[in-house]
């Protein structure tokens, strides 16, 4: 929830893999300060998510999406 329009794909999303707007830093901030493994370029794996597990995952993305967010409009 209010992640932004980028992240709507994910509500809609079919299949094991889901392409994140993210680059190599966000994706390596997921990693260091989440524990949430990606490619670089952005590329998750979604199939094995339990119910219990999307609450965090968004809080994650849009911690990570937010601080992207702000730079790139600086």
């Amino acid at each position: 929830e209010g992640a932004g329009p980028g992240f709507a794909a994910l509500e809609r999303q079919k299949g094991m893999f889901s392409l994140l707007p993210f680059g190599p830093e966000e994706m390596r901030r997921l990693r260091e300060d989440h524990a949430i493994y990606g490619t670089e370029t952005g590329r998750i794996n979604v199939a094995g998510l339990t119910a219990a597990q999307v609450g965090p995952l968004a809080r994650a993305l849009k911690q990570v999406a937010v601080p992207a967010r702000h730079a790139s409009a600086a």
